[in-house]
């Protein structure tokens, strides 16, 4: 399982997404076949633009990009794993789900 939106209660939110950062941050990209990579790469270049552009749209229409939504600087398909916050309702990410696969 691969949660993707999680809903936090005001009293517990700002520790819950300082936690979610520092974890996110702390995930090694890398080869899938080296033990210490903890995140590989989307299957395609074409596969890492998607969730790039969705992301970045959902920023410009206002969410708060908190850590992540970049390529990763070296060689393959890889995107940062990010944590938005303040998505709405009329946002791209709010009605889309933030994958490889074409909306």
């Amino acid at each position: 399982m691969a949660s993707k939106r999680f809903i936090v209660l005001d009293e517990v939110d700002d520790d819950f997404v300082a936690g979610m950062r520092r974890a996110f941050e702390a995930l090694v990209s890398g080869d899938p076949a080296d033990e210490a990579t903890m995140l590989g790469p989307l299957s395609s270049e074409q596969a890492a633009a998607g969730p790039v552009e969705q992301i970045r749209e959902t920023v410009d229409q206002g969410a708060e990009l908190v850590t992540g939504g970049h390529r990763i600087d070296r060689p393959g398909a890889f995107v940062e794993p990010t944590v938005l916050t303040g998505v709405k309702s009329g946002m791209r990410a709010y009605a889309e789900e933030v994958s490889a696969a074409p909306p």
